[in-house]
């Protein structure tokens, strides 16, 4: 699927506070090794939660031989992480700066803010959801 962009069609999300998981704590970073005790690769993963639910992952990789592109700095999935679990309060204070009463606005809040919720939303620039 290199090239082509998935769409996820999302009816509405999680409910609460986001924030890291429970079991998160801020220096575990993993190390897988091989059959030999050789160090193979490493790896973090920041487990973001709605109350106690898991709900989602900023991962980062680092190995000898990459594979698939992915995030290998630390501090950069971290980030990720920090931008996930602000998702929901962004797009709400978006949501309360757009007209959403008025479809043809074209106000700078409205230019750039209605198709920032309607990818949030799984919609289009029309409101019509992705399948």
């Amino acid at each position: 699927m290199a090239g082509s962009e998935r769409t996820i069609t999302m009816s509405t999300h999680t409910s609460g506070e986001w924030r890291l998981h429970p079991s998160y704590g801020e220096n575990e970073v993993g190390r897988v090794f091989d059959q030999y005790g050789v160090p193979g690769w490493e790896y973090l993963d920041v487990p973001i939660a709605a109350g106690e639910t898991l709900i989602g992952c900023a991962s980062a990789r680092r190995a000898p031989n990459p594979g698939w592109p992915r995030v290998t700095d630390w501090e950069e999935c971290r980030a990720n992480a920090r931008l996930m679990i602000a998702a929901p309060v962004m797009l709400a204070a978006l949501e309360s700066l757009v007209h959403a009463d008025d479809p043809l606005c074209k106000c700078p809040a409205c230019k750039v803010g209605k198709p920032a919720i309607a990818k949030a939303r799984g919609e289009n620039d029309k409101g019509e959801r992705h399948e």
